[in-house]
């Protein structure tokens, strides 16, 4: 999900989206480029549970670090979207061009 908007620094997991920096966790970092470079995509709970963690926590700390995240995008979710969830489906980033009353609850 290319933009213009959008300054992403790897080396020190800071997200710059219409001028705010934004520090992550290396988990929460980690989340975000999953969920930004598969946008649109949904992810199980057991997906993002393998691909962050490997293994070896609960379920329950999927929807912790989800939380953590959309928290604090929030601000910024015109330039980064916004992350939905779909009960029983999973997690995915929709776009800001994606994003429609529906799905924001407006």
């Amino acid at each position: 999900m290319p933009s213009e908007n959008i300054i992403i620094d790897r080396d020190s997991r800071v997200i710059n989206a219409m001028g705010r920096n934004i520090l992550l966790s290396d988990r929460e970092f980690q989340l975000f480029m999953l969920l930004h470079e598969n946008a649109g995509r949904v992810f199980t709970k057991d997906e993002l549970l393998d691909e962050i963690w490997s293994g070896g926590v609960e379920l329950s700390a999927v929807s912790s670090l989800v939380l953590r995240l959309r928290r604090k995008i929030m601000a910024v979710s015109l330039a980064l979207g916004s992350i939905e969830s779909g009960y029983g489906e999973g997690y995915c980033l929709l776009p800001p061009k994606m994003e429609t009353s529906e799905t924001t609850g407006e």
